[in-house]
């Protein structure tokens, strides 16, 4: 049996170890801090503080914010404020019914942002530019924009550098078809947006977000649906938005980086986003990048997601003229949603390519091109700016052809001539084959837009077009879907 002093000497200790657990609880239950994925931070600790602790950290907010499950990034609160717009800018805004706006967001504690140095400044204000729909209330979607490095600091009449994106995505007829808010936040600088680590932003693309939250919280009528946000930018503003699907994995349904070229390590796991990647040939060494996009293709691919590439035959870094005019583009981007369902009321969007298929069709032709800007492979890229044009005219002999790796079946449709709708195809027929020697017609050119549609039942591995104009004359082919 023990003794008496045993008992006590055991009782002593263990009173002195528990006064030290004590303690400590109290100590760590407000210098611990949150630490992206690791639970350091609980209900547990917030029970240790005492009721001034408590009411001194829900004045602070950043406590309050945590324990309601929201991170810098997933929607901090804020105040959106007037922003105080030069004539010049106010006229320029008109022109494409644009807002312009100050997020200012709610102080945020530096330690949430673990491992940061203590001397960095952690924004809190972001200017941006916002269109919004008709009035309305059915959620729409809200497409995010990323300007260049000539387009930053706080001067929002800079965005209008490049006015590509607000002449279409705010157009009447755009806006018809496709009702979205669009978001153009301006960044104080680029230098300090990118963080190198996935799934760790810095503060200032969590500012973007938190802005972007905010401004989705605002929107009643018509409010934002966010199964479907997108996101898109220019040169540095299209690794920008590469950056957005890194950090955010599952947040933005597709992405349309323009002059941007992501690292593989940027490429999340499962989901690894949807993405179309447009670029200028001739802008940069051609063999070392078209290998290294190509297997970027090959990594979203093989995680689940879809990924497209459009290349112009063009020179120079300006490729977001162009990109930005693409229908297909943006009806592919608007048939997208976070969680993979499918767009209701959305039109099918051919896939980039089939299961069972090892690339894109092999093109030729009868004539060749006019210049190698216009081949014949111009007219499968899915691009309306690229066409095919042959080099002369083409009478009832000449043709142009698409092989596919694997066979083919569904909705054929051809676009010919430009898309302003100079060189149109009248007279014509399609034909298939599934072999290349024995052709079947399917139908012809008679609509008078230069556009064929029919549904083909049976697979097929080759398809043509022979034109039957009188007098013959050049044929354009702008762009060559299969749907199925």
């Amino acid at each position: 049996m023990c003794s008496q002093k045993s008992i006590f000497r055991f009782t002593l200790v263990l009173s002195c170890l528990v006064i030290i657990c004590l303690t400590a609880q109290q100590a760590y239950g407000w210098t611990v801090r949150y630490r992206k994925g690791d639970d350091l931070m609980s209900e547990r600790f917030w029970g240790w503080l005492t009721d001034e602790e408590r009411a001194k950290s829900l004045e602070d907010g950043w406590v309050k914010e945590f324990f309601k499950g929201i991170h810098p990034g997933d929607g901090l609160p804020g105040k959106l404020e007037a922003y105080q717009a030069s004539t010049n800018l106010t006229k320029q805004m008109a022109a494409y019914s644009l807002t312009a706006h100050w997020f200012a967001r709610d102080p945020v504690d530096p330690d949430v942002y673990w491992g940061r140095d203590p001397r960095e400044t952690i924004p809190g204000r972001l200017p941006f530019l916002l269109h919004a729909p008709k009035r309305g209330t059915r959620p729409v979607p809200l497409v995010l924009y990323y300007a260049g490095t000539g387009e930053v600091g706080t001067d929002l009449a800079a965005h209008f550098r490049q006015a590509t994106i607000f002449s279409k995505l705010t157009s009447p007829a755009f806006q018809k078809d496709n009702p979205c808010y669009v978001f153009a936040p301006m960044l104080p600088d680029w230098k300090d947006f990118r963080s190198g680590q996935p799934e760790s932003p810095t503060p200032l693309a969590a500012l973007v977000n938190d802005a972007m939250y905010a401004v989705i919280r605002d929107a009643k009528n018509p409010p934002v649906d966010t199964n479907r946000l997108y996101v898109t930018g220019l040169s540095f503003g299209g690794g920008a938005s590469v950056e957005m699907m890194t950090q955010w994995p599952g947040r933005f349904a597709a992405c349309v980086p323009v002059e941007s070229f992501p690292t593989l390590d940027m490429i999340p796991g499962k989901p690894p986003g949807n993405y179309w990647f447009i670029y200028n040939e001739r802008g940069g060494p051609k063999p070392s990048r078209e290998s290294h996009m190509e297997a970027v293709r090959r990594l979203v691919t093989s995680r689940g997601g879809d990924c497209r590439i459009g290349r112009y035959p063009d020179e120079g870094h300006d490729a977001w003229s162009k990109a930005w005019q693409e229908d297909a583009v943006w009806r592919w981007v608007f048939s997208k949603t976070a969680d993979g369902r499918r767009v209701s009321g959305a039109a099918p969007v051919p896939a980039a390519r089939p299961p069972g298929d090892a690339g894109l069709p092999t093109c030729t032709a009868s004539v060749p091109g006019a210049d190698e800007r216009s081949g014949p492979e111009r007219g499968v890229d899915g691009l309306d700016a690229t066409c095919y044009i042959s080099s002369q005219a083409m009478g009832n002999s000449g043709y142009w052809q698409a092989e596919y790796p694997a066979p083919r079946k569904g909705r054929v449709t051809i676009h010919t001539g430009t898309r302003d709708g100079r060189g149109i195809l009248t007279n014509g027929r399609v034909e298939v084959s599934a072999n290349g020697r024995i052709w079947t017609r399917i139908g012809g050119f008679s609509s008078g837009d230069g556009t064929f549609t029919s549904h083909q039942a049976i697979p097929f591995r080759f398809l043509r077009i022979v034109p039957t104009e009188s007098p013959p004359k050049v044929l354009i082919v702008r762009r060559v879907e299969v749907e199925g």
